[in-house]
């Protein structure tokens, strides 16, 4: 089929699909699918791979094409993490921890254990109903919502069964097959050595415990279910210049809602990507409004801290394997260092390190070194004139390295430096763990502010509400939001019973003089980019299971 992208047998042998499990623990069945042995490890014929992949890919496109509901299935812990980043990624399905019972056959209990946690998160959620409960109760609440979110948060929003069924290891997942096949849905499934490829409509034979394996397989079927939702949209009429499979992708990963949802809202908003934003939100589709773009990118955030100014720089790697690499944190060391003197991403780049090399260069040098693309992605400088400069390092590797840095800039003549920089520590903490968006509200967007608002309204206005009892609902809503976001107006990580404005006029009366945030600075590793998964590190152990 033109539109499937044709199954590469080198990309199989790549990613060590041919490796089946030792021979002393093949299932005999799957004899027809097996090329040979080598050092008592079987070797699955990778013809045959590719050509039931195929078919399998051509059946996922047709099934999605026509609109229908794909499930992928897989509570191995290697591929756990892997399914669901698929299944998200195409806007489809997964379970991927422990299979309940009945999650098909029995669907009346599975429904009311998903009303059960959309309660529970309504709950958390909104703080006047959580004011009635104790910190013990709210605990609970929070463990038996995180509890039900592993298992029932890749099926939450599905309506009707699915369509077809995509398994990985049919050995660990029987239970599924047996609903699967009691209710009469295909299943497509990949069957390593030890398996048995009865009952299975469309077996795959290949491995099914390496990492590499279970992420191209995921890749395949991602990449057919994309392209029948692209179809699906030209035969609907309703694919265009401004809407598309790629759109419908990406306001999927950004709301989080479905994606026939995400369609639906592209088509009622023209194409209009934050329009379409706020239509899944105002319809209270949207699961993820306040959650950045999923990221994949790798390597390390840094900072330098010396007197009254600190840099903060994000280094990029292709693996987190580099990250840990001693000449990786060197490098991004002697970055920092050189940041403090530097206010732009050009200079820097440009200056010159005690080698007699500027950093593009010694960036370059590494690269022929640890093998691997490394990127100087950016960097910034925050300055006081009298106070302090604090910093936080997040899942640090390093000195000064980790996933997230944070700078926070406190203007003060108060003279206990000490007290001041633990304050600072404490205010950088809360800001890697809050991301508020500014400051205080004065130096925040006014769009977001009227954009927050009419979203408000409209969603009050559902509820058939008088327009005064809608004002004062709205006005409570943008406080909320503001507590949400705005730095000065959270309430402290270190004591939920104050916000961080009256931490700090706490500590004004304690050091004796004003204390002002001037500025603070977050950086997270990969924040908005979008970059391709490859893969990088051999599975040690593929050829030697069991």
């Amino acid at each position: 089929m033109s539109k499937i992208k044709a199954v590469n047998i080198r990309e199989l042998l790549d990613a060590g699909v041919h490796f089946g499990h030792k021979t002393s623990r093949w299932n005999p069945k799957m004899a027809p699918y097996i090329y040979g042995s080598r050092d008592d490890i079987h070797i699955i014929d990778l013809q045959q791979t590719a050509a039931l992949m195929q078919r399998a890919l051509n059946i996922i496109f047709e099934t999605v094409k026509k609109n229908g509901k794909i499930l992928f299935v897989s509570t191995k812990i290697q591929a756990s993490e892997i399914v669901a980043e698929c299944a998200e990624k195409c806007g489809q399905y997964y379970v991927n921890h422990r299979w309940l019972g009945g999650m098909l056959t029995n669907w009346g209990t599975i429904s009311n254990s998903i009303r059960k946690l959309d309660k529970l998160e309504k709950v958390l959620e909104n703080e006047d109903e959580c004011s009635g409960y104790t910190k013990k109760e709210i605990l609970d609440m929070t463990r038996k919502k995180d509890k039900l979110l592993r298992s029932l948060g890749g099926i939450r929003h599905i309506d009707t069964k699915p369509n077809l069924l995509v398994i990985i290891d049919t050995n660990k997942e029987h239970l599924a097959i047996q609903e699967a096949l009691k209710l009469k849905i295909p299943i497509i499934a990949i069957v390593d050595t030890n398996s048995n490829p009865d009952n299975i409509d469309h077996p795959i034979p290949g491995n099914d415990d390496a990492i590499r394996s279970i992420r191209l397989y995921c890749s395949l079927f991602a990449d057919a279910v994309l392209a029948g939702i692209e179809e699906c949209l030209v035969a609907s009429g309703e694919k265009n210049e401004m809407v598309n499979a790629g759109l419908v992708k990406k306001l999927r990963d950004k709301s989080g809602a479905g994606m026939m949802d995400c369609k639906k809202a592209l088509v009622e908003t023209d194409g209009d990507f934050e329009k379409a934003v706020d239509w899944l939100r105002t319809k209270g589709l949207s699961a993820a409004a306040k959650k950045s773009d999923r990221v994949a990118a790798e390597g390390v955030t840094a900072v330098k801290v010396v007197d009254k100014i600190g840099a903060i720089v994000e280094v990029n790697s292709e693996t987190d394997f580099v990250a840990r690499n001693e000449k990786f944190q060197q490098l991004v060391e002697n970055i920092s260092e050189l940041a403090i003197h530097y206010d732009n991403l050009e200079s820097l780049k440009l200056a010159k390190t005690p080698t007699g090399k500027t950093i593009e260069e010694e960036i370059l040098d590494n690269v022929a070194t640890i093998g691997e693309k490394l990127n100087l992605r950016r960097m910034e400088i925050l300055t006081v004139s009298e106070g302090i400069v604090a910093s936080y390092i997040h899942n640090s590797v390093a000195s000064n390295q980790g996933k997230i840095s944070v700078l926070v800039g406190l203007e003060s003549v108060a003279s206990n430096k000490v007290k001041l920089a633990e304050l600072g520590r404490k205010i950088a903490v809360h800001i890697a763990a809050s991301n508020p968006y500014a400051v205080d509200a004065s130096n925040l967007d006014p769009n977001i502010i009227a954009r927050e608002r009419n979203i408000f309204i409209e969603q009050s206005k559902a509820l058939g509400k008088a327009d005064n009892i809608i004002e004062k609902m709205v006005e409570g809503r943008i406080r909320k939001f503001l507590g949400e976001i705005v730095l000065l107006e959270q309430n402290f990580l270190f004591d939920d019973k104050l916000t961080i404005a009256e931490v700090i006029k706490n500590a004004e009366q304690e050091l004796g003089a004003a204390i002002k945030v001037t500025k603070f600075i977050r950086y997270e590793l990969g924040e908005g980019i979008v970059q391709e998964e490859k893969n990088f590190a051999e599975e040690v152990a593929a050829a030697a299971k069991g």
